[in-house]
């Protein structure tokens, strides 16, 4: 029996915490994360990617991290298309609690393969796992590693716990 390679997603957001939560709960069902902090421009990285023939099969980018380099998301996800079509895209939207169908429909039709909201710390464990069945979806890796998954639970309780006591610090 061959081994192949675990998939690879780049996972680039705004926010430590929903960085964390990508990264915890895709690592816990063995795919290869690389968290992209870069404040350079996306598409360079994935050309110099492509030269190397590291290419991921995924990226996950929060659409804040085009906004706050002035350019669109969207535009992004037909570029991908374009120049890379092995390599998935799924927009989040962290700021938003929840994104509408016709959002969701557009950047679909744009190129992505979802938009999905950011994760809430309300109802965080039942966000997290429809965030992760869709990613596991599109990369047909179905089903979920619940056991895995139920392990990285309490490290994701942790940071949202020093998250929300280094807000309430902040603004103290």
């Amino acid at each position: 029996m061959i081994n192949n390679p675990p998939k690879t997603v780049l996972v680039a957001q705004i926010s430590k915490p929903q960085q964390m939560i990508w990264n915890l709960i895709l690592s816990s069902q063995g795919l290869s994360v690389y968290n992209y902090h870069k404040s350079s421009h996306l598409k360079f990285f994935l050309q110099k990617k492509a030269r190397e023939n590291q290419l991921p099969d995924l990226c996950i980018v929060d659409v804040m991290y085009f906004i706050r380099q002035e350019e669109s998301p969207y535009e992004f996800c037909r570029w991908c298309d374009l120049n890379y079509p092995e390599v998935e895209v799924i927009l989040t939207h962290e700021t938003a609690p929840k994104v509408s169908q016709a959002e969701r429909l557009w950047a679909i039709k744009q190129g992505a393969q979802d938009l999905l909201p950011g994760f809430p710390a309300l109802h965080l464990r039942a966000e997290i796992i429809l965030g992760l069945q869709r990613v596991l979806e599109v990369l047909d890796l179905l089903p979920i590693d619940q056991i895995e998954l139920g392990y990285v639970f309490t490290k994701i309780q942790k940071i949202m716990f020093n998250y929300h006591q280094l807000d309430r610090l902040n603004m103290g």
